[in-house]
């Protein structure tokens, strides 16, 4: 009878023991996500935040002076993205596309300053 009893309070004690270590584990590895997760999110506001920056670039660009400007020299002030990419934050800005027809040029222009042209 004693046997059976320290065997029941033996297991009983490793199931106690297995279910302290599973929390501690538990708890460690949500920690460590959550770690990732925030690391991951401050990228990305760091990349969303460039984004939205030369979003607001290129909109004050096209608002002066001429209505419309080629895409090489929006380029040219506008830094550090394909050519794709900055097609894509050009239209995000409220921009559109248009040729020219003496050259073939590729210009870009707010839809609001380039009605007429529509």
């Amino acid at each position: 009878m004693t046997a059976i009893l320290s065997a029941v309070i033996s297991g009983l004690v490793a199931i106690i023991v297995s279910l302290l270590t599973s929390r501690v584990e538990t708890q460690s590895q949500a920690k460590q996500l959550r770690h990732e997760i925030d690391l991951q999110e401050q990228r990305l506001r760091t990349e969303l935040r460039t984004e939205y920056m030369a979003e607001e670039a290129i909109n004050q660009l096209l608002r002066k002076a001429q209505p419309k400007r080629t895409f090489d020299a929006i380029a040219a002030r506008v830094g550090g993205f394909s050519d794709e990419e900055l097609r894509k934050l050009l239209v995000r800005a409220g921009a559109l596309r248009f040729d020219r027809t003496s050259d073939g040029a590729e210009l870009w222009g707010l839809r609001d300053r380039n009605e007429a042209d529509i």
